[in-house]
């Protein structure tokens, strides 16, 4: 389940949704429980082509739809739009889950330009309890003072999914 700032200070900020493949699920989930609170938002969803989108594209209701191959909505990835809303928007908070190279430009892009955002991650769970290690990501700390196995890594079963853009590092 996606994290949330509190109540109190979720409104003083932009909403924006990222999601892309199998990510659309908890973002669409995210959205219902924003539509339910009255609290605006954007969504960009992104996809190889106008096939795999069920949703309209709908800038107007402040839903972006993009494709690789420029079949529905705006040609490209999901960055093209997220990039010219932060511009528009301040103060934004970026929720986004998808695959691997979507939230590691997201991430990226959020340190980069001092935005917060909470990254889904996707992994393959083969126990789903931590004990095979299947699904291990790597922490940001910049300081290890020893050779700790949770120190340096994250289990996205048990730790996970969702983390702050600066917590982690892909790859």
């Amino acid at each position: 389940m996606i994290r949330r700032p509190p109540r109190s200070t979720l409104f003083p900020y932009t909403t924006l949704f990222r999601s892309g493949g199998v990510g659309l699920a908890p973002i669409l989930n995210l959205k219902q429980t924003c539509d339910n609170n009255k609290i605006v938002y954007s969504m960009i969803i992104g996809a190889r082509s106008e096939n795999e989108h069920f949703i309209k594209h709908d800038p107007g209701k402040n839903i972006y739809l993009t494709t690789d191959d420029g079949s529905m909505g705006e040609e490209g990835t999901v960055m093209v739009p997220l990039e010219r809303l932060v511009k528009i928007n301040k103060n934004a908070f970026i929720f986004a889950c998808g695959p691997e190279p979507m939230l590691r430009a997201v991430k990226e892009f959020a340190v980069n330009n001092d935005i917060q955002a909470q990254l889904s991650v996707e992994s393959y769970m083969g126990c789903g309890i931590g004990f095979c290690q299947g699904c291990v990501i790597r922490r940001k700390i910049s300081k290890i003072q020893s050779h700790s196995y949770h120190e340096k890594y994250s289990l996205v079963c048990m730790d996970g999914p969702v983390y702050n853009a600066t917590e982690i590092n892909f790859g």
